[in-house]
C-alpha cells in the first residue's frame, strides 16, 4: 500500500472515529459566514478571515480579533443562541459527541444583557443543538484572569446560584494571559468550586512557566490543565503530573500559532504522552487558528508522526477524561477502535 493510500485510509478512519472535544472555547468558534451576516461592517468583510495562514506577532494581536471581529456579533439573546447552534452543530458534523464548552459571559453581556440571560441563550441553543444531533455540552465558567481574584469570586458566586441547581454550570476553567495574574491568586475560588462539586480545570503553562501548571494543580487543586505545553520544560513536574493523574489538554496549532512552541512539530505532546502523561488533542478557538477538532487529529498523524494506535489512545483519553457515565465511555473507546483497527491494512 503506497504511503498516500496509507494516509487516506487514516483520515477516513479519524473523520469517522467518535471525538471529544476538551479545550473549547465558545467565542473563538462562531461561524464566519454568521459574523459577516452580523457585524456592522460585514459587507467590506473578506470571504476568509485575515489573520488565517500566519502566526499571530503577540497576543494583543490574537485578542484584537475578538474585539474587532467577534464582540461586535454578540449581546443580543437571539444572537447568542444562534452561536451556541452552530458552534455544536460544527462540532457535530465531525462526530464529536462530547464538548465541554467554555462560557466566557462577560464577552456577551457588553450590551446590558444580565449574567442569567446570557447563559440562557447558550442552554437554548444547546437544546437546539443537541435536537438534532448526538452530542454532549456540558457548560463551564470560563474565567477571566484580567480582574481581581476577589471580583471574579463574586461574579462566580453570583452565576453559580441560579447556573448550579439548574444543572447548567459543571466546571469552570482560569483562562487569558497566564502573565496578568498566576493561577496562585486564584486558588480561594477553586476552592468555592469544589465545594459545590464543580469539574477543575485551569490554563496554564501556555505563556505562563512550568510553575503554574504545578500551582493550577497543587494549590488550586485542578488536575485537568488546558494547555500545559510549558510542563515540559522541567522533567520533575512531568513525572509529578503522570503520578498524579493530571491531564493536559494540548491545542497543537494554537500553540504554534500564539508562538507557544516554534512550530507544530515542536510541540511536546509526544514527549509529554511517552512520559506517561495522560494528554488530548484539540482545537481551542477553532476560528482563531483556521482548523477544527478532526484537523488536530490529523495534524498528530501527519506532522507529529502519531501511529493509528496512537491516535486512538489520544482520542480514548479525551472520553476518559469527560464528565460522561462510565457506560458511554467504554461505548465511545470501543468505537474508536473499531474505526482505527489495522487488522484489514497493511
Amino acid at each position: 500500500m503506497t504511503t498516500e493510500n496509507r494516509e487516506g485510509l487514516i483520515e477516513t478512519a479519524v473523520r469517522r472515529m467518535p471525538k471529544a472535544e476538551m479545550h473549547f472555547h465558545f467565542e473563538g468558534a462562531f461561524r464566519w459566514s454568521t459574523v459577516r451576516e452580523l457585524h456592522p461592517d460585514g459587507r467590506a468583510l473578506p470571504e476568509i478571515p485575515p489573520w488565517h495562514g500566519k502566526p499571530f506577532e503577540n497576543w494583543e494581536a490574537f485578542t484584537a480579533v475578538f474585539s474587532q471581529f467577534l464582540k461586535p456579533v454578540t449581546g443580543k439573546p437571539e444572537w447568542i443562541e444562534r452561536h451556541a447552534l452552530e458552534a455544536l452543530e460544527d462540532l457535530a458534523l465531525q462526530n464529536v459527541r462530547y464538548v465541554e464548552l467554555l462560557v466566557s459571559h462577560r464577552f456577551h453581556a457588553w450590551r446590558g444583557l444580565s449574567e442569567r440571560e446570557v447563559w440562557e441563550a447558550v442552554v437554548r441553543g444547546r437544546a437546539r443543538a443537541q435536537a438534532k444531533h448526538r452530542i454532549d455540552a456540558p457548560l463551564f465558567l470560563g474565567v477571566s484572569r484580567d480582574q481581581p481574584p476577589e471580583a471574579a469570586e463574586a461574579i462566580f458566586e453570583q452565576i453559580a446560584e441560579f447556573a448550579v441547581p439548574a444543572g447548567w454550570l459543571k466546571g469552570i476553567d482560569l483562562q487569558s494571559d497566564e502573565r496578568a495574574r498566576p493561577n496562585r491568586d486564584f486558588a480561594r475560588l477553586y476552592a468555592k468550586a469544589a465545594q459545590l462539586g464543580l469539574k477543575l480545570r485551569a490554563h496554564a503553562g501556555e505563556h505562563g512557566g512550568a510553575e503554574n501548571v504545578r500551582d493550577a494543580v497543587d494549590l488550586c487543586g485542578a488536575l485537568h490543565i488546558s494547555h500545559g505545553t510549558r510542563a515540559a520544560e522541567e522533567p520533575a513536574l512531568v513525572a509529578y503530573l503522570a503520578r498524579t493523574g493530571a491531564w493536559l489538554h494540548l491545542c497543537p496549532s494554537s500553540n504554534w500559532l500564539l508562538g507557544v512552541c516554534p512550530s507544530i512539530a515542536a510541540n511536546p505532546l509526544r514527549k509529554l504522552q511517552d512520559a506517561g502523561v495522560r494528554c488530548t488533542v484539540n482545537s481551542d478557538d477553532p476560528l482563531l487558528f483556521a482548523t477544527d477538532t478532526t484537523r488536530e487529529y490529523l495534524i498528530a498523524t501527519t506532522e507529529m508522526g502519531f501511529s493509528r494506535s496512537e491516535i486512538a489512545g489520544l482520542a480514548k483519553n479525551a472520553f476518559g477524561a469527560s464528565l460522561l457515565a462510565d457506560r458511554d465511555i467504554a461505548e465511545a473507546c470501543a468505537e474508536i477502535d473499531r474505526c482505527l483497527s489495522t487488522r484489514k491494512s497493511p
